[in-house]
């Protein structure tokens, strides 16, 4: 979409003008626009088509259930069905950094455990596109066979069929689907943004996923805030190693494409911090993974 039309697109939605307008950080499935007004912040995110799965739908339908429950997120501004964008009133605040110490994080779990208390009820009538299928665990170990020359060991091999087993059977949840670090804003208290991934997945999913890319294992502490049902240290285990292999695996395919410098130095840092979270467990088959995946002694790294 050109900056002309997108210009006219965000006046005609907002009813005003908008005086600046610049290209921000986005994620993968999206470009994303800081717009100023004489008045207000918007951010305005632009959806390319859907494919498999549509994330402007998804992600649409998850602000105005998280809005509707006084969840903590940014407030919808407005919705353009045909144009497939979004806006939401600006934050100012900054996303978290990875690779911080546990205080740093303290308020981040607490955030998380306010979002599970007003969720919890929800129950899946279709409304979210996206699914995270535990089969990616398989579909990890392909490509770290494939990037990383990965032969994992027999033990290895059945402690993943027993997390896909136990992944596949667990009652899922409302998950945020990508608590990571970087989508979380901090401003006068901690926000989600980037609602494209929310689904129903395990109880354990949101914590390891924000343990890996925060470099932090936070499961005890969460375990003290979060409702889990139960305190499955099982699941989590199962969780850290679908999610870790899984994107270690996309992040390794990644790295063997032409990315940028940039984006090299993204993944070699995620790396290194799921290495970490990963081979501080008591877990043989997380060690072996966090083995696996490591970037110390890469040539290519």
């Amino acid at each position: 979409m050109k900056n002309d039309h997108l210009l006219e697109r965000v006046e005609g939605n907002i009813g005003k003008r908008v005086e600046t307008m610049q290209e921000v950080n986005g994620g993968y499935r999206n470009r994303v626009y800081l717009c100023s007004t004489s008045d207000e912040k918007i951010i305005v995110k632009c959806y390319r088509p859907a494919r498999r799965r549509d994330d402007f739908c998804n992600e649409t339908s998850a602000y105005q259930l998280f809005q509707r429950l006084q969840c903590h997120v940014p407030e919808t501004v407005f919705i353009d069905n045909e144009n497939r964008m979004l806006g939401l009133r600006y934050l100012p605040g900054a996303p978290l950094q990875e690779g911080e110490c546990s205080d740093y994080y303290s308020a981040t779990i607490r955030l998380l455990a306010d979002t599970y208390r007003k969720t919890g009820q929800v129950t899946d009538s279709g409304q979210f596109n996206f699914q995270r299928d535990p089969k990616g665990i398989f579909e990890g170990i392909n490509l770290l066979r494939k990037h990383r020359q990965f032969n994992p060991s027999a033990a290895f091999l059945s402690l993943a069929e027993q997390s896909y087993a136990l992944l596949a059977t667990t009652p899922r949840r409302l998950s945020l689907g990508s608590f990571i670090p970087s989508n979380v804003v901090r401003a006068d208290r901690d926000y989600h943004i980037d609602l494209e991934l929310v689904s129903f997945s395990a109880p354990t999913d949101d914590i390891a996923y924000f343990s890996l890319f925060s470099g932090v294992n936070l499961w005890e502490e969460a375990t003290h805030h979060v409702d889990m049902q139960q305190k499955d240290d099982k699941l989590f285990v199962a969780s850290l190693l679908h999610l870790g292999i899984l994107t270690a695996g996309i992040y390794h395919a990644e790295y063997a494409r032409s990315v940028t410098k940039d984006q090299q130095d993204m993944i070699i840092r995620r790396l290194i911090n799921f290495q970490r979270v990963l081979g501080n467990t008591n877990d043989a088959g997380l060690i072996e993974l966090a083995e696996a995946i490591g970037v110390k002694n890469d040539k290519h790294m």
